[in-house]
């Protein structure tokens, strides 16, 4: 959100830092009011300025004046609380809300704004409580309602969310807010053809709203219904023709119907908004863009995850001979799977692979090219996808695979399948393409196969209950994607969702077989059985976004006829909490990934509640009741879990944090004294104890060497 400045015809001037007291407040005796309101919108434009140069600590003295000068200046209060929430002083942004709010009682936009600069600010739980107030005080405002049923569908609760749309039709049926609502909460139900009927609703309310004709374009595509895609997209661009997420949603549209040229070419667009915001730039290296290579170097950058990386690794051998050199940067951990590659052997250049390089080495290359542009750019047909046999491969003799040596070695009577049932959570689309090993049980109840788990991460307690149930092989950890195609590469079966591993057993030529959500990637093409881009892959196709049952009986069926079936697992009764309990868990940690503290308190409160014992929530509880500002909480939380575990970790450490933020130095060292003795090498750790020593010296306090717990 871009920090607004006040209507003024005061130019902004950015001031020195020493400057500040140039511009102090006028006197409180003032009485020209229209002098204060012109002072006030100086230092607000001031502010303004400061924040742009990154100085936002400053910026709020100035917000601070300006509003002691006039407090009746909307502008500069939603200012000041952006500028709170940016430095991370969300409480104090939540007292500055109130104060704002206290002083227009009568004015329902100013509430509605910052509502809504909560909730663009990542601050859902927030924005929630503060628009639930609102509607307190102005319960027949139906945009307050719909502000909040929005924030509600964010926060996972539709149920609530729909309530209040639903409160909110009598006299508003034809709102387009109303009926956008609607057909948000559809698509988090994962009825795509009901979201599809209200989009329609609201482009005929709205014909030119470009977002609105995209999201139709695109659910259409996501139900392929792709004729009607494109007439969505073809009008947007009418309206708008640089509208890059269009351009961007076309190309998908044509690399769905296997329309490579022009889908590549409209794939770029990637870049300008649609996906990624900010291109690299490498001190002025020139892009590749088709240029003549014939003896010049190139640098290769990896672009987005490590299945991405995998598929598009191929096209290295579509770059032509007459390069003197290429660099290809890629993550660390895909480096050695990378460097044992077949494919290597068939390129006529030189290749470095490298997972970072230095500013002197940049000035080497001619040009640099991201790797999903190498399509484009070579302007390749759907047919130079294909790869006759393996482009990876595990050699069995290779020293960095020592670890998994014993797992490849061991014989089995049973055919060993790999499993994969989840995806990388953090990604926005995983809900759709990930599912719960629950789903699975139908098909790892077969006693006829020896079931190895290929699940990347943690898993929670009823994963691993239902894989020691159904006697699922964890192997040895892999630390790269080298040591995992080595687990893949002695595998009869590899089953997964769309994920990396998917890619990895393909690009092995290992018999895969692959579980693909109702929306298919573009990569796959529309409700494929089979695909260009691996020849021993087989495509299962989900019917109804989010029901992988049928999808699992598919499967089940095409490994033939079971005569043994072992027991179907049944959660026992004292777990079913522990379970909800860790679901609260995660997504409580996804909330406070993005800042949004108060609503994984929220959600880690709910957790402890369901299930005390774990020592993990109860910690996670006092981190973020430390985040809020909840001092005395957080303490609480911390000595449970010292007292269950005095060597938990960094425990102590949170211990004397909290001791030294409600005041109580001596204590603090203590607790600071005992994390160092846990952790001597910590720096950090040794500073604060210096510190409140110094300042225990200084106020003549008497420390005592105390060692009980905090």
């Amino acid at each position: 959100m871009i920090v607004a400045p006040c209507h003024s015809a005061v130019q902004p001037v950015v001031p020195q830092f020493n400057d500040f007291a140039l511009h102090a407040p006028l006197d409180s005796d003032c009485d020209d009011m229209a002098i204060k309101r012109q002072r006030a919108c100086e230092h607000n434009n001031l502010a303004v300025s400061l924040i742009e140069e990154g100085d936002i600590q400053s910026a709020l003295k100035y917000f601070s004046s300006a509003i002691h000068l006039d407090s009746k200046c909307v502008s500069v209060h939603v200012n000041r609380i952006l500028a709170l929430i940016k430095v991370g002083h969300v409480r104090e942004a939540v007292e500055a809300a109130r104060d704002a709010t206290s002083a227009f009682e009568d004015d329902v936009s100013l509430y509605r704004k910052i509502g809504k600069l909560l909730k663009v600010e990542g601050q859902l739980a927030h924005s929630s409580l503060f628009l639930k107030h609102a509607i307190t005080k102005f319960p027949d405002d139906t945009d307050l309602k719909l502000d909040l049923a929005e924030v509600l569908l964010e926060l996972q609760q539709p149920s609530e969310s729909l309530a209040l749309a639903n409160a909110s039709i009598n006299g508003n049926e034809k709102n387009p807010r109303l009926l956008t609502l609607f057909a948000m909460i559809s698509q988090h139900q994962g009825d795509l053809h009901q979201m599809i009927h209200y989009l329609r609703d609201v482009v005929a309310l709205r014909p030119s709203d470009e977002g609105m004709l995209m999201q139709l374009g695109q659910t259409y595509m996501s139900v392929g219904s792709f004729e009607k895609a494109a007439v969505c997209f073809y009008e947007v661009l009418r309206l708008n023709f640089a509208n890059a997420s269009c351009h961007f949603s076309l190309g998908v549209y044509y690399l769905m119907l296997g329309n490579w040229r022009a889908g590549w070419e409209q794939f770029e667009y990637r870049w300008r908004g649609a996906v990624m915001h900010d291109k690299p730039r490498f001190n002025g290296l020139e892009e590749w863009l088709g240029q003549d290579l014939s003896g010049k170097k190139l640098l290769l950058v990896q672009e987005q995850g490590a299945g991405d990386a995998m598929q598009f690794f191929r096209f290295l051998k579509n770059l032509p001979g007459e390069l003197s050199q290429v660099t290809f940067v890629v993550a660390t951990e895909l480096l050695s799977l990378f460097s044992t590659s077949p494919l290597l052997k068939e390129i006529p250049f030189p290749l470095t692979l490298v997972d970072s390089i230095s500013p002197e080495e940049l000035t080497q290359s001619d040009y640099w090219v991201p790797l999903q542009s190498l399509a484009a750019r070579l302007r390749l047909e759907m047919d130079e996808a294909r790869v006759d046999g393996a482009y990876f491969s595990a050699p069995l003799n290779e020293p960095k695979l020592a670890t998994t040596g014993n797992f490849r070695s061991t014989w089995c009577k049973r055919p060993r399948i790999g499993l994969v049932w989840r995806g990388n959570p953090n990604l926005p689309t995983d809900r759709w393409r990930s599912s719960s090993l629950r789903d699975w049980i139908p098909l790892i109840e077969r006693a006829d196969v020896h079931w190895v788990s290929l699940q990347h991460g943690n898993m929670s307690r009823e994963e691993e209950d239902i894989t020691s149930h159904y006697k699922i092989e964890i192997p040895p950890k892999a630390h790269n994607w080298l040591e995992t195609a080595a687990v893949v590469d002695s595998l009869d079966l590899v089953i997964a969702v769309d994920t990396g591993v998917a890619h990895l057993a393909g690009a092995l030529a290992k018999q895969v077989w692959m579980l693909n959500r109702a929306t298919s990637e573009w990569r796959w093409g529309w409700k494929p059985s089979e695909t260009v881009w691996y020849q021993n892959m087989r495509i299962f196709n989900q019917e109804c976004l989010g029901n992988w049952k049928p999808v699992i009986s598919e499967l089940d069926s095409n490994l033939g006829r079971c005569r043994q079936r072992i027991k179907p697992w049944l959660p026992p009764a004292n777990k079913v909490s522990v379970y909800q309990a860790e679901e609260l868990f995660r997504r409580s940690q996804q909330s406070a990934a993005k800042k949004d503290y108060l609503h994984g308190r929220e959600l880690c409160q709910l957790a402890h509640i369901m299930s005390p014992d774990l020592m993990e929530v109860t910690y996670e509880l006092g981190v973020l009741h430390g985040m809020l500002g909840e001092h005395e909480d957080a303490l609480k939380c911390f000595q449970t879990v010292a007292r269950c575990d005095n060597a938990y970790s960094k425990v102590q450490k949170n211990c004397g944090l909290a001791h030294e933020n409600l005041g109580d130095f001596e204590r603090a060292l203590q607790a600071y004294q005992r994390a160092r003795a846990q952790y001597p090498e910590d720096e950090q750790l040794s500073i604060w104890i210096r510190e409140i020593q110094d300042q225990l010296q200084t106020e003549s306090v008497p420390v005592s060497d105390v060692s009980a717990i905090a």
